[in-house]
C-alpha cells in the first residue's frame, strides 16, 4: 500500500495523482472500443451530479500521459466487484459514546501492490482520507467533519450508464456533513450497477443505502448498528440480486459481526472493533489470500472513532494497525 497526501483543486489534485501513478509505471488494464462508448454515456451522468471529478480526471490525464480515452474508460466504468464487510456502531454502543465504523477491502491481492490510502485537501470542501481505486474514485472514507462511508458489490441487475460507486464515495466526502446528507446524494443519483453503501456520522446516525440501476432504497440504523456484506437485505432490494454470484462467506460474514455485537460482554472499543476486522476468517473479518495463481483476500481493513480526524489503517504488509491523522 502506498500512502498520498495531495492538495490543491481537483485538477491540480489530478495532475499529482496522475504524475504519481505513471511514475510508478502501473501498466493500464486493456479496455474495448465498447468500455470507451459506454464511458462516453456515463461521463455525461457524472458531468450531472459530480462534475468536479471530471476536472480532477483531466488533471489525472495531463499528469500521467495515459490516452483520454483509456483512462477513462477505466476510471468511470472499472467493474472487477470487490467483496467487501462493513460494520457502524452508534455511540449509545461505545465505551466513551462516539461511533466506531469499520470496514475490511477484499479484492484481489495484485491490487495491493498498486492500491492507495489517499488524503486530499481541496479548498473550500471537507479534507478526506480513503482507500484509492487507482485513479478519481474512492471505495471508502473518512472526512473532517466525521462523516465515514464505504461500498460493497452485489452481483446481479443491468448496467446502465450511471455514476460508478467509487465516484459517489469520492463525491460525498468531500460535500456532505450528515448521513442524511450522503443518503439524499447517494438516493438521487444514476447507478451502472448495484452496490451497498453504509454511512454513519458523528452524531450516530447510521444508514444502508441498497443501490441498483432500476431503485434506490435507504434503511436507517433504529437501534444504532448495521452490517453489510455483499447482498441486498430488503424485501424491495432482493430480487434485483443474482444469488448465483453471491460470495459463498457473503451472509456467513454478516451473521459473524451481528453475534459478535450480541453477545459481546462490555461496550464496543476501538481495540474490540480493531480485533475483529484483523482476527482471520471465519473467526474474524480478515481473509488471507491463498497462495493461488489470482489470490482473493483482504487488500486493507481501517477503524475509526468518528469526531476524530484520524483512521486506523492496515494491510498484508502493515498488517498492525497505523493512525493516520488528517
Amino acid at each position: 500500500m502506498h500512502m498520498y497526501r495531495l492538495a490543491g483543486t481537483y485538477y491540480d489534485v489530478g495532475v499529482e495523482y496522475g504524475t504519481l501513478l505513471h511514475a510508478s509505471r502501473f501498466s493500464l488494464p486493456p479496455i474495448t472500443p465498447a468500455q470507451v462508448g459506454f464511458a462516453a454515456k456515463c461521463e455525461k451522468r457524472v458531468a450531472q451530479h459530480a462534475p468536479e471529478l471530471l476536472d480532477e480526471l483531466d488533471g489525472m490525464i495531463a499528469g500521467s500521459r495515459y490516452h483520454a480515452d483509456h483512462l477513462k474508460a477505466l476510471a468511470l466504468t472499472l467493474n472487477i466487484p470487490p467483496a467487501c464487510s462493513i460494520v457502524a456502531i452508534a455511540g449509545q454502543h461505545t465505551a466513551d459514546g462516539r461511533p466506531l465504523f469499520g470496514r475490511n477491502h477484499d479484492w484481489y491481492a495484485w491490487y495491493g501492490r498498486c492500491a492507495a490510502l489517499v488524503e486530499v485537501q481541496i479548498p473550500g470542501e471537507l479534507a478526506a482520507i480513503g482507500g484509492n481505486d487507482l485513479f478519481i474514485g474512492r471505495h471508502d472514507g473518512l472526512n473532517e467533519a466525521g462523516l465515514a462511508i464505504g461500498i460493497t458489490n452485489v452481483m446481479g441487475g443491468r448496467h446502465t450508464p450511471g455514476v460508478m460507486f467509487p465516484l459517489a464515495v469520492r463525491h460525498v466526502l468531500h460535500t456532505c456533513r450528515t448521513t442524511e446528507q450522503a443518503a439524499a446524494y447517494l438516493e438521487g443519483i444514476p447507478y451502472i450497477r448495484n452496490t451497498n453503501f453504509l454511512i454513519a456520522d458523528a452524531a450516530g446516525t447510521i444508514a444502508m443505502v441498497e443501490a441498483s440501476p432500476r431503485r434506490v432504497n435507504v434503511t436507517y440504523a433504529a437501534d444504532g448498528f448495521a452490517v453489510v456484506t455483499n447482498h441486498f437485505q430488503t424485501e424491495r432490494m432482493a430480487l434485483l440480486e443474482n444469488t448465483k454470484y453471491r460470495p459463498a462467506t457473503s451472509l456467513q460474514r454478516l451473521y459473524r459481526l451481528r453475534a459478535w455485537f450480541d453477545t459481546r460482554q462490555s461496550p464496543v472499543t476501538l481495540d474490540s472493533l480493531k480485533a475483529i476486522l484483523s482476527a482471520p476468517y471465519p473467526a474474524g473479518m480478515w481473509n488471507p489470500a491463498p497462495k493461488s495463481r489470482r489470490p482473493f483476500g483482504t487488500v486493507w481493513s481501517w477503524a475509526a472513532q468518528l469526531g476524530d480526524r484520524a483512521l486506523h489503517f492496515a494491510s498484508p504488509d502493515r498488517p498492525r494497525y497505523q493512525c493516520f491523522s488528517f
